[in-house]
C-alpha cells in the first residue's frame, strides 16, 4: 500500500505530458507481462533459446549420457576379481594350463573303471527247487547244467589280463608303482615257486617212506605240519601262479584308484600337479617359486568360489577369499616389478586377466556368486 502511494504521488507531481507518458509505458509494459487467454495454453515459452546456446546444451547432454554409458560398459566388462576374466570370457579359464590340470570331481567321474579279462571253465551245477523250471530237461531225475564259469585259482578268479587305473591315489607315484605292481610280485612270485618245490619234495619223501613201510601213500596232512601248504596256494600250473599275482595286482589297483579319495585326496593330489607343472627346469618341484605359489593361490580361490555357490551365507569363506585375491595380487605384483617376461607368460597359464590382478580391486563384503 505504502509503495502504491508513493508510485501514485510521483505521477501527480510530474507534469501532465510526463504522466500520460509514464501511465502508457505502464499500461504497455502490463500487457505484455500479463498472459493472455491464448498465451496462456501455449506449449513453447515466451524467452526464446538462441540456437548456439540450444546446441551447447544438446552437446552437453550427449555427453553426459555417453559418459554413463561407457561407465556401465566398463563396469559390466571388468574382469571378475576372484574368477580373473570377464563374463563372456570363460574360455580363458577352460583353455588354461592351470585349468587341464587340475582334477575335479566331474572329471573322475569320467575316468573309467579299470577292466579284467577271467578264464573261465566249463562247469556242471545241480539245479534244484524252482530253477528247474527254468530248463526242459527230458528225465526228471537230471537235475545237473554244463555253464562256463569263472576259473578260480588260488580261491580267486583266474585273470589273464587287467588295465590299471589311469589316474593313482595320492601318494602312488612313479616309484609306489613300480615297487607295488613289480618288483613286489617278483619275490611273490619267487616265494610261490619256493612253497611248490618244497611241497613235492614233502610229498615225494613221505611217499617214499610209505612205500618202504607198506603204508597207504594218500597221506594227509594238517595245518599243524610246518610243511603244510594251504590249499588256496597249491598251482598246478605255473601260469596259475601268473593268474593268482593277477587278481592281486588287479584288486590292489582297484582299491589305489583315485575315484576312491575323499576331498583331501584330490586337494592333495591337485597341489602336487601344480607344484610339478609350474616349476621351472632349474629348480624342480620346488613350491617357492613365484609362479607355484601364484597358481596355488588361484587354485584355492576357484575352490572357495565353487563351494560359495551352494553356501552363500558362509562370511567366513568369503573373507578367506577376499585374503587370498589380495596375496595372489601381491605375488603377482612382484613378479611383474622383477620378472616382466615370466609374469607375461603366466597370467595365460592361469586364466586371468590384466583387470584382475592390476590397479585397484574392487571387493565388498557383500562379494556373492552371480
Amino acid at each position: 500500500m505504502l509503495r502504491n502511494s508513493i508510485s501514485t504521488h510521483v505521477a501527480c507531481s510530474r507534469p501532465p505530458a510526463l504522466a500520460s507518458a509514464s501511465v502508457l509505458c505502464t499500461a504497455t509494459k502490463s500487457s505484455i507481462l500479463q498472459p493472455t487467454s491464448s498465451r496462456a495454453f501455449h506449449s513453447t515459452p515466451f524467452t526464446q533459446e538462441s540456437a548456439r546456446r540450444q546446441e551447447s546444451r544438446l552437446k552437453k547432454s550427449r555427453h553426459q549420457a555417453a559418459r554413463t554409458e561407457n561407465a556401465r560398459l566398463a563396469k559390466t566388462n571388468r574382469p571378475h576379481p576372484a574368477l580373473g576374466y570377464a563374463p563372456g570370457n570363460e574360455n580363458l579359464w577352460t583353455d588354461s594350463k592351470l585349468c587341464r590340470i587340475l582334477l575335479t570331481d566331474a572329471k573322475v567321474q569320467q575316468l573309467s573303471i579299470p577292466t579284467a579279462t577271467v578264464e573261465k571253465e566249463m562247469e556242471k551245477v545241480k539245479v534244484s527247487g524252482a530253477e528247474k523250471k527254468k530248463y526242459d530237461f527230458k528225465d526228471e531225475a537230471e537235475s545237473t547244467i554244463s555253464r562256463m564259469t569263472p576259473k578260480l585259482v588260488g580261491g580267486r578268479p583266474s585273470i589273464t589280463s587287467y588295465h590299471t587305473p589311469k589316474v593313482f591315489n595320492f601318494g602312488v607315484g612313479e616309484r609306489e608303482k613300480r615297487l607295488i605292481f613289480e618288483d613286489l610280485v617278483e619275490m611273490r612270485k619267487g616265494m610261490h615257486m619256493i612253497q611248490t618245490e618244497e611241497e613235492a619234495a614233502h610229498k615225494e619223501a613221505i611217499d617214499k617212506v610209505s612205500k618202504d613201510r607198506n603204508l597207504s601213500s594218500s597221506v594227509t596232512w594238517s595245518a599243524q605240519d610246518e610243511n603244510y601248504i594251504a590249499p588256496e596256494h597249491h598251482f598246478a600250473r605255473e601260469k596259475d601262479i601268473d593268474y593268482y599275482e593277477n587278481s592281486n595286482k588287479y584288486w590292489l589297483g582297484r582299491l589305489l584308484d583315485i575315484k576312491n579319495a575323499n576331498a583331501s585326496g584330490l586337494e592333495f593330489e591337485n597341489k602336487r600337479r601344480i607344484v610339478e607343472a609350474f616349476s621351472t627346469q632349474g629348480k624342480p618341484e620346488d613350491p617357492g617359486l613365484p609362479e607355484v605359489q601364484a597358481a596355488l593361490k588361484t587354485y584355492r580361490i576357484h575352490v572357495i568360489w565353487d563351494h560359495l555357490q551352494t553356501k552363500k551365507n558362509d562370511i567366513h569363506n568369503r573373507r578367506r577369499l577376499m585374503g587370498m585375491i589380495h596375496e595372489r595380487a601381491k605375488i603377482l605384483h612382484y613378479l611383474r616389478q622383477t620378472y616382466r617376461a615370466r609374469y607375461e607368460a603366466l597370467l595365460p597359464d592361469l586364466g586371468l586377466e590384466r583387470g584382475a590382478v592390476e590397479g585397484q580391486l574392487q571387493l565388498s563384503r557383500q562379494m556373492t556368486p552371480v
